[in-house]
């Protein structure tokens, strides 16, 4: 980690492949609270429910108590900070037969995310919508360059680039790298 004493951009991810809402809520609570009070965030991102959207024996109801726990927790430590909730991509069944289907519960996380956003006063990153919507990761996957991995879930290189861009824009209007591209 490299700090300068000048104005810039600090950067602090914790990526954990698999992850949910639910995870966030079983680190240490004490420990967690600490440093991200120690960090005084100006934004806090959180982006979660691709992985939920395949969770069908879990009840939604579950999913939002468990987000809104996230959120709250958040809240609590950082009130001063912005608060950005990036939405679940696109992510299509596969069937047997080789083609794919539209995931149902995918939408459902949507409209949970973007209500309880609303409701904690946090900005809503659609990604589906951003995606190209509905059954969008097919293209992503057969785009040139491919956007999206073989397996309809993970971005390649130039996907998260393109989606990091697009948060960028969507933070900060008017700034967007030059030469980003939708993919529809």
């Amino acid at each position: 980690l490299m700090e300068r004493r000048r104005s810039g951009v600090v950067l602090d991810t914790v990526g954990i492949p698999g992850s949910r809402a639910v995870h966030h809520l079983q680190w240490n609570d004490l420990l967690y609270r600490e440093h991200l009070s120690r960090r005084r965030p100006d934004l806090v991102a959180l982006a979660y429910g691709t992985n939920e959207a395949g969770d069908d024996d879990v009840p939604i109801e579950d999913y939002e108590r468990q987000l809104r726990q996230v959120i709250t927790r958040i809240r609590e430590v950082t009130p001063h900070a912005s608060c950005l909730l990036i939405g679940p991509s696109d992510r299509p069944i596969a069937m047997p037969d080789g083609t794919w289907a539209p995931r149902p519960r995918t939408a459902r996380i949507v409209e949970v995310q973007r209500r309880l956003a609303m409701e904690s006063g946090c900005a809503f990153f659609d990604l589906v919508d951003f995606m190209g919507g509905e059954m969008a990761m097919t293209r992503w996957v057969t785009s040139k360059p491919p956007m999206a991995q073989p397996d309809h879930v993970h971005l390649t290189r130039p996907g998260y680039e393109r989606l990091g861009e697009g948060v960028a824009k969507a933070l900060l209007p008017g700034r967007a790298a030059k030469g980003s591209r939708k993919i529809r």
